[in-house]
């Protein structure tokens, strides 16, 4: 399932996502699109985030806010995950 992904997307990039879930047959596009940014994008770190990590992430939320896109860039994690690590360990 997750190699079917891996190929639609190489073929028709991100932006195509419902022709991918049309393609893909099991999951439609947003599922594919979510399952891309939060597991598969090559371009990501999926390991446990450091302290270090938690710290920057406190420093980027002081400064802008909810922006979890804009720290997903920077910090090159899956934007779900900081926004997540956030809000159930950090905000407290």
């Amino acid at each position: 399932e997750d190699e079917r992904l891996l190929t639609l997307v190489s073929e028709l990039g991100t932006k195509h996502w419902k022709l991918i879930g049309i393609r893909h047959g099991l999951r439609d596009g947003k599922q594919c699109r979510e399952r891309w940014h939060n597991h598969l994008n090559p371009d990501l770190i999926y390991s446990p985030l450091t302290p270090e990590e938690d710290e920057q992430i406190l420093t980027y939320h002081s400064e802008m806010g909810t922006k979890w896109a804009v720290m997903s860039q920077l910090l090159r994690r899956p934007a779900n995950l900081i926004k997540n690590r956030y809000y159930s360990s950090l905000s407290k």
